[in-house]
């Protein structure tokens, strides 16, 4: 099998993780969002109240997006008591990780074979 007619399989291959990856990384972001709203409401308002989905009119997405970011980030989950709140951070935590890292190294590997393809490197 020729170079160029192995590109379409690993393109397919790439997009294929990367939707499932992003798929992952939604289910375990809305279960997370979901009990902090119910469980632990004084973080979640802390947060800046992060809607679930979202929507291009949710109110202070941006914001709580970030807030939300950085509270993963920081690892300021590992204080809450509740085992299975915090399970649900860590999963999200390093499903977003596995996420990144997928996107950056598929990524380079597919713009690395597109340039060999077309007979030159990127």
């Amino acid at each position: 099998m020729s170079g160029s007619a192995l590109l379409p399989a690993i393109l397919m291959f790439f997009f294929v993780g990367f939707f499932a990856m992003l798929i992952s990384v939604g289910v375990f972001q809305v279960q997370f969002i979901l009990r902090l709203r119910t469980h632990h409401s004084d973080i979640w308002r802390g947060l800046g109240q992060p809607p679930v989905l979202f929507f291009p009119g949710s109110r202070n997405r941006w914001r709580s997006s970030w807030r939300l970011n950085h509270y993963l980030r920081a690892r300021e989950f590992q204080s809450i008591s509740d085992p299975r709140t915090r399970r649900l951070a860590e999963r999200l935590w390093r499903v977003r990780r596995m996420f990144l890292g997928y996107t950056i190294v598929g990524s380079a590997l597919v713009l690395t074979l597109i340039g060999f393809t077309n007979g030159r490197a990127v």
